[in-house]
């Protein structure tokens, strides 16, 4: 009686939500949507079914745009979103079906927000052109639930039952015969072998293509919301039960215990579901507090090194030790201030390793207070570079000509190769610049001067870097670094051309010089005529 009665006011709740979200419209629509249920909620795979009803005598493209959220996952939260179309006949009404995930457990700060689209006819549409055209925003509804607005999901665990011998064996062969796809990258195969829920539901609207991306990852990102691909082919399977006819493979990583649900699709067993790894993206959120700890740890009067045991980075800690602490004292010499900042130094001695527990892609990585290097017998970075930038900080936030431009200089005037590993190999500063500007590959100072980062391919790293701190170095051999100092402070990061242009207004009113004055004058400087 009380399951009944609890059910009844959930579904009222949720016919009250949806009364009130149906009313009212954004853009004029030939579909309606009639109601709404979902099955009952749980992280992972859902089920929502949408009753939609075409008002016109043409076919119509339906879009139905579903996003979730999980605040409470992670450090930050996480979401999921995609789109799912379908085609309402003319004057027909019709309940469609879509498989979407919620990321994380199921909890009251969890939501589900719906956006619903009229595309236009069916008739000659194409999905490319859409997604490129602005009309791809408007909706002519959108719903928003809580967790409380719809029934949870909860497991019956007396229905559990051990599987057959023989349904064990072919559960256990297809997930093998999966695993031997995707180590031998057939990964089309091996999609085959997926539900459309669990495609829908795990790749959303990219599909194929996105699984083949977790598979082979360009970058970091690439898989960090899924399980991936090693650790799935390290899966040992151990035992099979049954439910309401879905088979769960138990299957054990490390000191992961995998769940792999399997149901049988069109005479084929298919993986319907996978849970009980954990996504890089939560590990990344923390990655700090879960790794340091394990780390071996240095602490000098400014820094705290975390280094692993038996690297490259623990036989030269004291030369570490030493080349971390000069740095840190010539920058706040060259600053004419002593600084209490407190730097923690993490050294990954490899950059797979580093990409895996952090998510950086990239020999190096600086934020906040926090220097993430890679350090081995082949790649060591600057040592002075980033401690520049954290050092800098409290001074302002100008473009990245002066940020990064600074950062190399005082590394070449502490003694490093401030261009070893940006492309410049060890070339000083000037050299590279008239070597590039001989070469005609170059980067004019207006253009330079609107960059808000260094680093990106569209920047051009290997001509920005050098330029950049070749004009720190004009401005501060020339004009003296009170000078710099006061244009870091006054310039502002920005891509905004109101902005852009204020700095070099800025600029000019400090030096008493236009910015095509500054340029010819560095020009003559660096090519010593």
């Amino acid at each position: 009686m009380r399951t009944n009665l609890r059910t009844f006011l959930l579904c009222l709740i949720a016919s009250i939500a949806s009364a009130q979200m149906f009313t009212g419209s954004d853009e004029k629509s030939n579909l309606k949507i009639l109601d709404v249920k979902f099955e009952p909620i749980r992280q992972g795979k859902n089920v929502i079914r949408a009753k939609v009803q075409n008002t016109s005598e043409q076919d119509q493209i339906f879009r139905l745009q579903i996003y979730t959220r999980s605040p409470n996952y992670g450090r930050s939260g996480v979401g999921w979103g995609t789109s799912f179309f379908d085609t309402i006949k003319g004057q027909d009404t019709k309940w469609t079906r879509f498989a979407f995930k919620i990321q994380g457990p199921i909890t009251d700060a969890t939501y589900i927000r719906l956006d619903f689209h009229n595309p236009g006819p069916a008739a000659r549409f194409d999905k490319n052109k859409y997604f490129q055209q602005k009309g791809q925003k408007k909706r002519f509804k959108r719903v928003k639930y809580s967790s409380s607005d719809i029934e949870h999901y909860k497991a019956d665990e007396s229905s559990i039952k051990p599987a057959s011998k023989t349904e064990s064996e072919v559960v256990i062969q297809t997930f093998l015969q999966i695993q031997n796809y995707i180590s031998d990258k057939k990964y089309e195969q091996a999609w085959q072998l997926f539900t459309k829920d669990y495609q829908d539901a795990e790749f959303q609207i990219r599909g194929f293509e996105k699984f083949r991306q977790v598979m082979e990852p360009a970058r970091s990102i690439d898989s960090a919301f899924w399980w991936e691909k090693d650790d799935f082919l390290n899966l040992q399977p151990r035992s099979v039960a049954e439910r309401d006819g879905v088979f769960t493979l138990k299957a054990i990583s490390e000191s992961q215990t995998w769940t792999i649900d399997f149901v049988k699709d069109d005479w084929q067993w298919k993986i319907d579901w996978i849970t009980g790894y954990t996504p890089r993206i939560l590990m990344w959120q923390n990655w700090e507090k879960r790794l340091l700890p394990q780390m071996e740890k240095r602490s000098t009067n400014h820094f705290d090194i975390y280094y692993f045991k038996d690297s490259t980075a623990e036989k030269e800690i004291n030369l570490i030790v030493r080349q971390k602490e000069k740095g840190f004292r010539e920058i706040c010499k060259f600053l004419g201030k002593e600084s209490d900042t407190r730097i923690c130094l993490v050294l990954f001695e490899d950059g797979k390793t580093k990409r895996l527990e952090t998510g950086h892609t990239g020999a190096g990585w600086a934020y906040g207070t926090t220097i993430v290097e890679i350090y081995n017998e082949e790649q060591k970075l600057d040592p002075y570079h980033e401690t520049v930038h954290i050092l800098m900080g409290p001074y302002g936030g100008p473009p990245a000509l002066f940020n990064e431009g600074f950062a190399v200089y005082m590394s070449e005037r502490l003694g490093a190769h401030g261009l070893q590993n940006l492309g410049g190999g060890q070339s000083t500063i000037y050299a590279r610049v008239k070597e590039l500007k001989s070469k005609g590959e170059w980067i004019d100072l207006e253009e330079l001067i609107s960059y808000t980062e260094i680093g990106s391919m569209e920047s051009r790293p290997p001509v920005a870097y050098p330029e950049a701190a070749s004009f720190v170095k004009f401005l501060i051999e020339n004009y003296g670094k009170d000078k710099f100092l006061q244009a870091y402070r006054a310039l502002k990061n920005s891509s905004s051309k109101l902005v852009q242009e204020a700095n070099i207004e800025i600029l000019a009113q400090i030096y008493d010089k236009s910015l095509a004055e500054l340029e010819k004058e560095w020009e003559k400087h660096f090519t010593g005529q």
